[in-house]
């Protein structure tokens, strides 16, 4: 249903998974911007792009009662630049947000399927 922007490999580095590179970090850590991979679909078919990204993160940070707003609260703005480029503008330089990215706060989802379920697809709260 959904996959992370970033993961730890096993040597406990960062690396991309849905996003194509690791971020552009600029603006004192208060910007970061990132590719996505052009080659992914969701299993339901719809694109994954920087729309899709965007409509995610927005989501962790906007739904009520979401379980993810509070990883992600140093993030003012989410904005797709380019088709598959995403950049997000920090409220402050937050340099774990990386690491929280790689894990549920990273987490894209199908826009197709969030449109079809609403409310009803899980915003994966740990629990």
């Amino acid at each position: 249903m959904c996959e992370q922007l970033y993961d730890v490999d096993r040597h406990n580095r960062f690396v991309p998974q849905l996003a194509a590179s690791l971020p552009k970090i600029s603006d004192g850590g208060r910007t970061f911007t990132f590719d996505v991979r052009r080659d992914a679909r969701f299993s339901d078919g719809a694109k994954l792009d920087a729309k899709a990204v965007k409509t995610s993160l927005e989501r962790h940070l906007h739904l009520r009662g979401s379980g993810r707003a509070s990883e992600i609260d140093s993030v003012e703005k989410v904005d797709a630049v380019g088709p598959y480029t995403v950049r997000l503008t920090l409220k402050h330089p937050d340099t774990p947000l990386l690491g929280r990215l790689a894990n549920t706060a990273g987490l894209v989802m199908s826009p197709k399927a969030m449109t079809k379920y609403g409310r009803g697809v899980p915003d994966h709260r740990a629990g």
